[in-house]
C-alpha cells in the first residue's frame, strides 16, 4: 500500500503527531461531568473493524489489552494496552483492531458542561491510574443497570478527580508510533480543508495529492470508512453551514463553495445535514425563523399557532407522566408561560381525570429575601396558581428558601433533597430571551449545582412586569444547576410569542455555550419543545 505514495504537491498544515496529555486544556481547570451514558467492556476479534458514528457526547476509549487504531475527527491514533483516548460530542470516530492483536477495549461515554472543545488527547495513565479508571468503568455499569443515582454521581466525581490528577501529573508529550498511510490522511485532510472552494472528483483530488486513485481510496476507507467524494462532500456541508450560521445567504454559501446551481446545493445539503440550509441561517427579519429541529437529531420540536393549544399540548404530556406514574417527581417553572399550562392541569383534576396525591415537586428557583407570603415569591405564585386547585400535599412540593440565613447550606440541602427522591422524573421548563432557564443566566461556565446568582439586567427588567416599579425586583435568586435539570429523564420546554424565535434558534442550531444555558440542552436524550407565535 505505501509503494504507490508520492509526496504531495501542495501539503499544508500538516498534522505534528506529538500530542500533551491536557495539561494545557481547560479541562485540567473545571471537569465537569454531569451524567454518564453508557460503559461498556468488549472483547474484539483480530480483524475487528468498526464502520464509524457520531454522538452527543464524550467517550474514554480505554485499552485495557491489545491494540486497536481510533480515527478521531481529523486525526488517526495507535493506541496500545494501557492508554486512554478522549474524543467529543459529534466528533467521528471509529476503531479496527491492530497489528493481528485481539483487543479488550473499555469506553465510557459521560454528558458534561465545562470540558472546552479541544483536539483529541492521548493520555498515558499508570497501573494504579488504569485500575482505578476499571473501578470506576465497574461502578458506572452496575449504577446505570439499577438506575443508582447516588452510585453514579459519586463515580462522577471520581472521574472528575482522575481527570484532574491525569492532566496535572502529566507533563512531557506523548509520541505515538503512527504509520505513514495516517499521515498520509491527515495531509490529504488538511489538503481537502485548503481546496473546499473547489468541485473536485476523486480522480482529481489523488492526482492534486500525486497518489494513485486507488491507495486514496484505500486510505479513506480504512480511516474514514467513507469514500474520499463523500468526505469531501460532507466536509464541505460543515462548512456551509457555519458560513450560514455566521450570517451568509443561501446562494453566496453556494458559490463560495463552487456549487452554481443553489437548488443542487440545497439537496445536497438537506442529504448530508438532515435538513435544508435556511433552518441553519439566522435571518435578520426575526419572524421568519424557522423553528425546526435536523430530521437525524430525537430532540422533538412542536410548533402550536396559539398559547392556549401550547399549554394543553404540555399538560398532555405532564398528566400522561403522572397517570403512568403516580408516584412521579415532576420539576416545575413559573413565570407567565407555564400559567395555562397549570390552569389545564388543574381543569383536568376538577373533571376527575388525573389524580396528583402521590406526586412530589421541585421548582427550579426562588427569590432571594422574599418570604413565601410575598405576593412576588415565586412560592405565593405556585400555591395561587396551580397548588391550591389540585389535591397535591403541601409537604410534598419544594421550592428553594430564598429568605434561608445560610443560603449556601439552603442551596446543597436542595440538591440533596432532589437526590434523596431519585431526581426528577419530568423537567418543565421555560427559555427567557437570552437564553436563561431557571435563572441560570448567561455565563462563562455552566453552573452543575443549585446556587446563588445575581440576576442579569435583562432579566430584571423582564420580570418587572410583575412588580409595580423595576427597583423593586430582587436583585438575587437561589435556582436549581444543571446537574439536576439535565438528569431529568424527560424535559419540555414551552416559549411563547415571536420575540422568542431567535434565542430558540442559537440555544438549539447554535454552539453549545455557557454564554447562551439552554444550548446545553442539545445534549439531552429527550426533551420536547414547545413553540407559539401568539
Amino acid at each position: 500500500m505505501e509503494t504507490d505514495i508520492k509526496p504531495l504537491k501542495k501539503a499544508q498544515k500538516i498534522t505534528e503527531y506529538t500530542h500533551s496529555a491536557l495539561t494545557d486544556c481547560g479541562i485540567a481547570r473545571c471537569p465537569d461531568i454531569l451524567a454518564f451514558h453508557w460503559s461498556l467492556y468488549q472483547s474484539f476479534e483480530k480483524h475487528y473493524d468498526f464502520g464509524g458514528e457520531r454522538h452527543p457526547f464524550y467517550e474514554l476509549v480505554y485499552v485495557a489489552e491489545g491494540t486497536v487504531g481510533v480515527t478521531a475527527g481529523e486525526e488517526v491514533y495507535s493506541l496500545c494496552s494501557g492508554q486512554v483516548l478522549l474524543h467529543h460530542p459529534d466528533e467521528f470516530h471509529r476503531i479496527w483492531s491492530e497489528f493481528e492483536s485481539a483487543p479488550r477495549v473499555r469506553n465510557l461515554s459521560f454528558y458534561a458542561a465545562a470540558i472546552p472543545v479541544y483536539g483529541s488527547r492521548v493520555l498515558q495513565p499508570s497501573e494504579e491510574e488504569c485500575a482505578e479508571l476499571t473501578e470506576i468503568c465497574d461502578a458506572v455499569t452496575k449504577g446505570l443497570a439499577a438506575n443508582d443515582r447516588a452510585l453514579l454521581n459519586e463515580q462522577r466525581l471520581r472521574l472528575e478527580l482522575w481527570l484532574l490528577r491525569m492532566t496535572k501529573s502529566k507533563g512531557e508529550p506523548i509520541i505515538h508510533p503512527t504509520l505513514p498511510s495516517a499521515l498520509r490522511y491527515a495531509e490529504i485532510v488538511n489538503l481537502l480543508h485548503a481546496h473546499l472552494k473547489e468541485q473536485l472528483s476523486a480522480q482529481e483530488i489523488a492526482t492534486l495529492c500525486n497518489i494513485s486513485l486507488s491507495a486514496l481510496k484505500k486510505i479513506f476507507t480504512r480511516y474514514a470508512g467513507m469514500g474520499v467524494s463523500r468526505y469531501f462532500t460532507e466536509m464541505k456541508m460543515r462548512h456551509a453551514a457555519e458560513q450560514l450560521q455566521a450570517g451568509m445567504r443561501v446562494g453566496e454559501v453556494a458559490a463560495s463553495l463552487g456549487y452554481f446551481d443553489q437548488n443542487y446545493f440545497s439537496t445536497v445539503f438537506r442529504r448530508v445535514m438532515g435538513a435544508p440550509p435556511g433552518t441553519f441561517r439566522i435571518n435578520d427579519k426575526k419572524s421568519e425563523i424557522r423553528i425546526e429541529r435536523k430530521e437525524k437529531n430525537a430532540m422533538k420540536f412542536i410548533t402550536v399557532p396559539t398559547y392556549d393549544k401550547l399549554s394543553r399540548q404540555a399538560a398532555n404530556i405532564i398528566s400522561a407522566q403522572v397517570i403512568m406514574k403516580p408516584q412521579s417527581v415532576i420539576g416545575l417553572a413559573t413565570g407567565s408561560s407555564p400559567l395555562g399550562i397549570y390552569r389545564q392541569l388543574a381543569d383536568w383534576y376538577n373533571k376527575g381525570d388525573i389524580d396528583f396525591s402521590a406526586v412530589t415537586t421541585v421548582n427550579l428557583d426562588e427569590y432571594a429575601g422574599l418570604p413565601e407570603t410575598d405576593t412576588q415569591s415565586y412560592r405565593y405564585f405556585m400555591q395561587t396558581n396551580f397548588f391550591d386547585h389540585i389535591n397535591i400535599k403541601r409537604e410534598n412540593t419544594f421550592v428553594p428558601n430564598g429568605c434561608a440565613e445560610d443560603l449556601p447550606r439552603e442551596c446543597a440541602e436542595y440538591d440533596a433533597r432532589i437526590e434523596r427522591l431519585g431526581g426528577i422524573d419530568l423537567q418543565l421548563l421555560g427559555i427567557g430571551v437570552d437564553g436563561h432557564i431557571g435563572f441560570n443566566e448567561p455565563s462563562n461556565v455552566f453552573e452543575k449545582n443549585t446556587h446563588v446568582v445575581d440576576l442579569h439586567e435583562s432579566t430584571i427588567k423582564a420580570n418587572s412586569r410583575f412588580f409595580e416599579s423595576e427597583a423593586q425586583v430582587p436583585r438575587q435568586a437561589v435556582t436549581m444547576g444543571m446537574i439536576s435539570i439535565m438528569q431529568a429523564k424527560k424535559i419540555v420546554l414551552v416559549a411563547n410569542g415571536k420575540h422568542k424565535k431567535d434565542i430558540l434558534h442559537r440555544a438549539f442550531y447554535g454552539p453549545i455555550t455557557p454564554e447562551i444555558p439552554a444550548s446545553i440542552l442539545q445534549l439531552h436524550p429527550d426533551i420536547t419543545v414547545i413553540f407559539s407565535e401568539e
